[in-house]
């Protein structure tokens, strides 16, 4: 997950941190996708491209914890905290804020 190249407004960019600081995302791992490239060319890496992932995994996470926090056999205070993260995964802040990418790279020599 890598922080989104986008402009954001003092209120976002507060909220992304809080969010990146309560999911314990240390601030050196807090790139974004120019910010990663540019960091794997420095190290001597050379980038075989970038896959962005988010529709299919925040959607598809974000249903899959909407479904199983309906089930009987889970406390209703923990499917309470977890439908609340599901509607986030799935919400307009998640896509503003992050995206999913898959990468690969590779160091010559």
């Amino acid at each position: 997950m890598v922080l989104k190249n986008s402009r954001l407004g003092i209120i976002d960019s507060w909220l992304r941190d809080l969010v990146c600081t309560l999911s314990s995302i240390p601030k050196n791992n807090r790139v974004t996708p120019d910010s990663l490239s540019r960091l794997l060319r420095s190290s001597g890496f050379i980038s075989d491209g970038f896959d962005f992932l988010e529709a299919d995994v925040f959607g598809g996470f974000s249903s899959f914890l909407k479904k199983k926090t309906k089930e009987p056999y889970i406390p209703q205070r923990i499917a309470r905290k977890y439908s609340r993260f599901a509607e986030f995964l799935g919400g307009e802040r998640m896509k503003k804020y992050f995206q999913f990418v898959l990468y690969a790279a590779v160091k010559p020599g």
